[in-house]
């Protein structure tokens, strides 16, 4: 018995750190979500090099990154814009998410005041 109970404090060791790495990774994610300023690419001013280098290194997908060159320079910001918002929200959801199921999953390893402060972040 006690062997037992002294592995499911072990294992706490383990998914105390874990869990609080994923929290801090949603917290971080939020905070780019909603940070106030950004920083945008000026369209109008691009070369086609510069444009070419700025989408293979962009967080767009492919099919993003052909609809963006394919629209006229003054469109091009506002189109960046919506699929950054979307694509940062979708990164907070699913870090929010990491970090919830993988508590979830290994909350028999922590104790009820850890417990109870996880569910409340």
């Amino acid at each position: 018995m006690f062997n037992r109970v002294t592995k499911i404090h072990e294992r706490e060791f383990e998914v105390l750190p874990k869990s609080w790495e994923l929290l801090h990774e949603a917290i971080v994610a939020l905070a780019r979500f909603t940070a106030t300023y950004r920083e945008c690419p000026d369209f109008n001013r691009m070369t086609q090099e510069q444009l070419d280098k700025l989408l293979e290194d962009s967080f767009l997908h492919n099919y993003e990154k052909e609809k963006l060159k394919k629209r006229l320079n003054e469109h091009r910001l506002s189109y960046y814009q919506k699929r950054e918002f979307y694509h940062k929200m979708n990164e907070v959801r699913r870090k929010i998410s990491e970090f919830h199921s993988y508590t979830q999953k290994n909350a028999i390893f922590l104790s009820r005041d850890l417990k109870d402060k996880f569910k409340n972040r």
